[in-house]
């Protein structure tokens, strides 16, 4: 698998280009996973439809930058139900199996695995590509902790591939071989490894595990509960299962439950990176949250037609007159007014602390740039002194 980051995505074509021919392909991969199939062409379509989504996939992250960012994400998450539903296919059908031959390209999991590269925001992963680059030339070299957890690394990989010598179908090596490819993107080895094991044992608690964390960053995250739920149905105390789903959980607001599932797994994981990454979520899910500072609503005066392609938005100053940079600023795109707002320090423009007294105001801008005014924006009157946790505040754009 050629990384992303080597490819000369130049050659590719401009980003209206690109756009065509993926909703093109697009709608020949609906046409082939929905339409009347023969069991003989099944296993053929499912892989075309694989291979035109990772092209998809490639084409739209390198030009990321040169498109629309409503144009990007849109696409992406037509991509990312795409995604869910190729999985669906390939799990529900279990008898039509995709990967009878070890040719790399006819693996069934080829596509999950890219989209972990595309589409997965996991910050472990993010970390890890960090930890894990070979340092250039005009870099220092590894810090104590970056080499320690590389060498911990190459045991666990040399011990894994020395009992699969002795017994290839020894499925804790298997897993631990899919994991560590998974969490460092090397998808070739994941898909290898990951195509066996699931074949093996498919109820596997490290086998469903790898298996949530796919669903999971496809967007399938029902189906990535339920398999986590199924791996500690095998073993309740597998602490891979409690760590990933806490972090799923966390990831749905579900502050409490995630906090009790991570806390269990915390004493039990035994891999650097994992004890790094408990670490970081239960930081952040134990910090106080940000204060919310003012609360209230804008509208619009009587009389007036909300305009199009606005961005609406709702500004503290530390004065009257305004002037200087602004104590802090929410920004809302294509606003429904009346828009309850709640400023906080989160939306603080320079950081550091909340005045004692401020005044807000809100405007609904025609640029989206907050920096520039024109006769069409719509304003309000500048309200003030408010003091902090001042509730129910009336905004009237005219």
């Amino acid at each position: 698998m050629v990384e992303l980051s080597s490819v000369d995505w130049a050659v590719w074509g401009p980003p209206a280009v690109i756009i065509v021919i993926a909703i093109g392909v697009g709608s020949l991969i609906g046409a082939r996973l929905h339409g009347g199939s023969t069991p003989q062409n099944r296993s053929g379509e499912l892989r075309a439809a694989r291979d035109s989504l990772l092209e998809q996939l490639k084409e739209l992250e390198a030009d990321r930058n040169k498109l629309d960012q409503a144009i990007h994400d849109s696409r992406r998450d037509q991509l990312i139900t795409q995604a869910a539903a190729l999985l669906d296919q390939i799990d529900e059908d279990p008898k039509q199996n995709l990967h009878t031959s070890h040719d790399h390209k006819s693996h069934g999991l080829r596509p999950l695995f890219t989209l972990i590269t595309v589409l997965i925001a996991l910050p472990l992963i993010g970390w890890l590509v960090v930890q894990s680059s070979s340092p250039r030339r005009d870099e220092p070299p590894l810090d104590p902790t970056t080499a320690m957890t590389l060498d911990a690394r190459q045991d666990r990989i040399d011990q894994a591939n020395a009992a699969l010598s002795s017994d290839p179908h020894n499925i804790e090596a298997l897993t631990v071989l899919s994991y560590d490819a998974l969490l460092y993107r090397d998808l070739d080895a994941a898909m290898r490894h990951m195509d066996t094991a699931r074949e093996l044992a498919p109820n596997h608690p490290g086998v469903l595990v790898n298996l949530a964390i796919l669903q999971f960053s496809v967007g399938m995250t029902d189906r990535a509960i339920a398999s986590f739920d199924s791996a500690l149905l095998v073993d309740p105390n597998f602490c891979r299962a409690l760590l990933w789903k806490g972090y799923l959980l966390a990831e749905l607001d579900q502050r409490d439950d995630a906090l009790s599932l991570l806390t269990s797994s915390q004493g039990c994981l035994t891999w650097f990176e994992e004890k790094e990454f408990v670490m970081a979520l239960l930081a952040d899910l134990t910090a106080p949250l940000p204060q919310q500072r003012l609360t209230g609503i804008v509208s619009l005066s009587d009389g007036i037609e909300m305009p199009d392609n606005n961005t609406l938005f709702v500004i503290a100053r530390r004065a009257e007159t305004g002037g200087g940079p602004p104590v802090a600023v929410q920004k809302i795109t294509d606003p429904d007014l009346p828009f309850t707002f709640s400023l906080g320090d989160e939306h603080m423009f320079m950081g550091g602390q909340w005045p004692q007294e401020v005044w807000i105001e809100a405007r609904l801008d025609q640029d989206g740039d907050a920096m520039t005014k024109s006769e069409e924006d719509l304003g309000t009157e500048m309200l003030g002194p408010l003091i902090s946790g001042t509730q129910d505040i009336s905004l009237t754009l005219q």
